[in-house]
């Protein structure tokens, strides 16, 4: 998987992601919230599950941490 492998080596400083218990099809991540933001000084912990067809159908990310962003549902 090569999106795998670029996720892995070009994520920002802020951003943590790996797989859960070698599943790579369920992952866990972190994102630290921007300086100079309403999220400054956040920690939001995310969980991102890639269907067996990936990349022909998207992820599901959920925030697992609250965030107030208008993008964001907490469905």
């Amino acid at each position: 998987m090569l999106d795998l492998r670029k996720l892995q080596e070009d994520l920002p400083e802020t951003i943590c992601a790996s797989p859960v218990d070698s599943d790579i099809f369920h992952w866990q991540a972190v994102i630290l919230g921007p300086d100079n933001t309403e999220w400054e000084g956040g920690i939001f912990s995310l969980s991102l599950t890639f269907p067996q067809d990936y990349p022909n159908k998207p992820p599901v990310v959920k925030f697992l941490t609250r965030i107030f962003h208008p993008n964001v549902t907490f469905n």
